[in-house]
């Protein structure tokens, strides 16, 4: 099979269709099944709790929160897109 600048699936051998559609291949990546994953969520918030502790009124920038906040909301299909 042979990638189509539409995002489509050219299919290559007799008797089957010219165009698959892609989606029917998709397989959702579960990132939230990832040992990346699973350690950033069973420590975030104790490491937040000891950066503010520790850092003489410091704190991580807003942007750093904002990610990792995001990255913990990834894959939990609650969490819409």
């Amino acid at each position: 099979m042979a990638w189509a600048a539409n995002g489509t699936v050219a299919a290559r051998a007799a008797g089957e269709s010219a165009i698959a559609p892609v989606a029917s291949r998709y397989r959702r990546r579960e990132p939230e099944r990832t040992l990346l994953h699973a350690t950033v969520r069973a420590h975030w918030k104790t490491f937040l709790a000891e950066v503010e502790e520790g850092s003489a009124g410091a704190s991580l920038p807003g942007f750093v929160v904002g990610e990792f906040e995001r990255y913990l909301a990834c894959g939990i299909l609650a969490h819409g897109i």
